[in-house]
């Protein structure tokens, strides 16, 4: 530790006329210094003997991420590969973001164009239409969009055009490894180039420069400059010094690894302790077997040598009798410890590292033991805040963006019939106008919240467009789905044309139904 933490009346934050004092009268130093702190300093900022190892970077975003981007990135593939704790949480993601899909809903005020649009969407997202490659859907390319912006940071959504009749327009997915951010630092326009992508005087991204790499992994060094209007990148930008991505595990890694760490020792020791089941120990010279002459005087000089490679015990397994060389000796080693406080330091490192990526615990580890309906209901509603930030991310840099691309490719083609839209470029904004619905989320009592919805409903404090969308539905094609199963109904005999309406009229005024009779005048009451 250093002099200065040990000392503060010695330290660099003190002004000439301290340290002139601290040199002749130290105590007058020391408690000047204890005086302008309890005066309104932080104890963040002390530089007591406490925090001495306390000093982190100070500097603009990008110049501190760039020290480690790269090993965060490995360290959370690695965590993806072989952590369940990480996966946990990458899985809650994937099922609660993307889940089913986004439900599209074109909203301009010609019904006829809605549907158009809406049926080339589903189209277009088959894999076959939407990936470059064909072996992706778009529902599919959107879990990878997401696992990948949680592990590595972000992700490279590349928007091309190929000789396709119907659907030119696809997308290709690469890598945020592809950008090169150890190529060039300054354009040939004279923009700066800041970690592979070229940025005007305002700082805003105007090509990406992306290396060129084969199937199985090799480089020729060659690199591509991809205008910026082609590149939806998609990575969440945390300061306004940030230029690239940095992993979203990045903040939990070292809890993570340090929990499996721990769950891997812990393992050992319980099947090194279930793995010794028996020891028969030979000493010499006591108790030698046998006479005496030449056989005792080899042992004697055998236990001097080392132990032949194939004579050795490295290892043993559940049930194994080990019979030791003469003079060996041996020792039962039963390890003890940390094991029975094993699922409480668990269970708070899990808690802990779902809390640093906005999650519950629950909702990352499955372990709903500790719950009642208040928290688990509580829990749901803020997970489902951070799955909605991200949805809300998906739909505004990348759902929006593919599908006003899907629009206007489909317009040029003829799959919307352009005779009967011929102002579509005139009007543009117009007929791109859409919402995106992400998918719901589940029910923890569906009695009590049925029944909640039911109140709002007929209090007129909830609409039936805002209890679709909030299952993820569209309200109009629900009405629609109804009217159609109450047409049919009709139709097979299965209900009296108004029968619904008669029993909800009847419901109201049984008492058996949980209504109130009406007033009967012939009554003994009267």
């Amino acid at each position: 530790m250093s002099n200065n933490a040990r000392n503060p009346t010695t330290g660099n934050d003190l002004n000439i006329i301290d340290r002139t004092i601290a040199f002749f009268a130290p105590q007058k130093a020391w408690e000047r210094m204890q005086y302008r702190r309890a005066l309104g300093g932080y104890k963040a900022g002390d530089q007591n003997a406490s925090r001495a190892n306390w000093q982190p970077m100070i500097g603009t975003g990008e110049s501190i991420n760039k020290v480690s981007r790269d090993r965060m990135r490995a360290r959370a593939r690695d965590a993806e590969r072989n952590s369940d704790i990480a996966n946990g949480i990458l899985l809650a993601y994937q099922r609660n973001v993307v889940g089913r899909g986004f439900n599209l809903q074109a909203r301009t005020e010609d019904d006829t164009f809605n549907k158009a649009a809406e049926k080339l969407w589903r189209h277009w997202s088959k894999p076959e239409n939407c990936d470059l490659t064909g072996q992706q859907s778009l529902r599919e390319m959107l879990n990878m969009i997401t696992q990948r912006t949680q592990v590595d940071g972000g992700i490279v959504i590349v928007k091309t055009y190929v000789q396709d009749k119907k659907y030119p327009f696809k997308v290709q997915i690469r890598e945020v490894d592809d950008i090169d951010a150890m190529g060039r630092m300054e354009a040939d326009n004279g923009n700066v180039i800041c970690n592979g992508i070229e940025l005007d005087q305002y700082n805003r991204p105007v090509a990406y420069y992306l290396k060129e790499t084969d199937p199985n992994g090799f480089s020729d060094y060659k690199v591509t400059r991809v205008e910026a209007d082609r590149i939806i990148y998609f990575w969440q930008r945390r300061r306004p010094t940030e230029y690239r991505e940095i992993s979203r595990l990045a903040r939990t890694l070292p809890r993570i690894r340090d929990t499996d760490d721990y769950l891997d020792t812990v393992s050992f020791a319980h099947k090194i302790a279930a793995s010794l089941a028996l020891v028969i120990t030979q000493k010499f010279p006591d108790g030698i077997a046998g006479g005496i002459g030449r056989k005792v005087q080899g042992l004697l000089e055998k236990m001097g040598e080392p132990i032949p490679e194939d004579q050795k015990i490295q290892g043993f397994t559940g049930g194994d009798i080990l019979y030791l060389q003469p003079g060996q000796d041996a020792t039962s080693v039963v390890p003890t410890g940390a094991a029975a406080e094993t699922k409480d330091f668990t269970t708070t490192q899990q808690r802990l590292a779902a809390a640093g990526q906005g999650l519950s615990h629950e909702s990352a580890s499955r372990d709903v033991s500790e719950v009642n309906y208040s928290s688990a209901r509580q829990n749901l509603l803020e997970d489902e805040k951070t799955y909605l930030d991200m949805q809300m991310s998906l739909i505004e840099h990348v759902l929006s963006k593919l599908y006003e691309e899907v629009i206007k490719a489909g317009y040029q083609t003829g799959m919307i019939d352009a005779q009967k839209y011929p102002d579509f470029w005139e009007r543009m904004e117009e007929y791109l106008e859409h919402e995106f619905i992400p998918q719901g989320m589940p029910w923890i009592d569906p009695l009590k919240e049925a029944n909640a919805k039911k109140i709002g409903i007929e209090s007129k404090t909830l609409t039936r467009k805002a209890l679709a969308a909030s299952e993820g539905k569209d309200w109009k094609e629900e009405l629609e789905q109804l009217a159609a199963e109450q047409k049919m109904m009709e139709e097979l005999g299965l209900i009296v044309k108004g029968e619904d309406k008669n029993a909800q009229s009847k419901q109201d005024t049984d008492p058996e139904a949980g209504g109130q009779s009406p007033k009967n005048e012939g009554s003994v009451a009267d």
